[in-house]
Protein backbone atom coordinates (compact mmCIF):
# COMPACT_ATOMS: atom_id res chain seq x y z
CA UNK A 1 0.00 0.00 0.00
CA UNK A 2 1.35 3.44 -0.84
CA UNK A 3 0.47 6.99 0.19
CA UNK A 4 -1.71 7.62 -2.86
CA UNK A 5 -3.82 4.56 -2.07
CA UNK A 6 -4.17 5.66 1.55
CA UNK A 7 -5.34 9.16 0.60
CA UNK A 8 -8.13 7.58 -1.43
CA UNK A 9 -9.40 5.56 1.54
CA UNK A 10 -12.36 6.71 3.62
CA UNK A 11 -11.74 7.79 7.20
CA UNK A 12 -13.40 4.62 8.46
CA UNK A 13 -11.18 2.45 6.24
CA UNK A 14 -8.07 4.32 7.45
CA UNK A 15 -9.06 3.84 11.09
CA UNK A 16 -9.74 0.14 10.51
CA UNK A 17 -6.33 -0.27 8.86
CA UNK A 18 -4.61 1.50 11.76
CA UNK A 19 -6.45 -0.68 14.26
CA UNK A 20 -5.38 -3.83 12.40
CA UNK A 21 -1.75 -2.66 12.31
CA UNK A 22 -1.69 -1.83 16.04
CA UNK A 23 -3.34 -5.16 16.80
CA UNK A 24 -0.65 -6.93 14.82
CA UNK A 25 2.16 -5.01 16.54
CA UNK A 26 0.85 -5.97 19.97
CA UNK A 27 1.47 -9.63 19.16
CA UNK A 28 4.92 -9.09 17.63
CA UNK A 29 7.80 -9.64 20.00
CA UNK A 30 9.72 -6.49 19.13
CA UNK A 31 12.73 -5.31 21.05
CA UNK A 32 12.30 -1.61 20.32
CA UNK A 33 13.59 0.99 22.70
CA UNK A 34 11.55 4.14 23.27
CA UNK A 35 13.28 7.38 22.38
CA UNK A 36 14.89 9.22 25.29
CA UNK A 37 12.36 12.03 24.88
CA UNK A 38 9.51 9.60 25.52
CA UNK A 39 10.97 8.64 28.88
CA UNK A 40 11.38 12.30 29.81
CA UNK A 41 7.75 12.97 28.89
CA UNK A 42 6.53 10.06 31.02
CA UNK A 43 8.58 11.18 34.03
CA UNK A 44 7.27 14.73 33.64
CA UNK A 45 3.66 13.52 33.55
CA UNK A 46 4.18 11.44 36.69
CA UNK A 47 5.65 14.51 38.38
CA UNK A 48 2.51 16.55 37.62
Amino acid sequence: MNTLEITKMSLVAKMQAMDAIWGSLIHDNLDVKSPKERGLTLRYRKWL
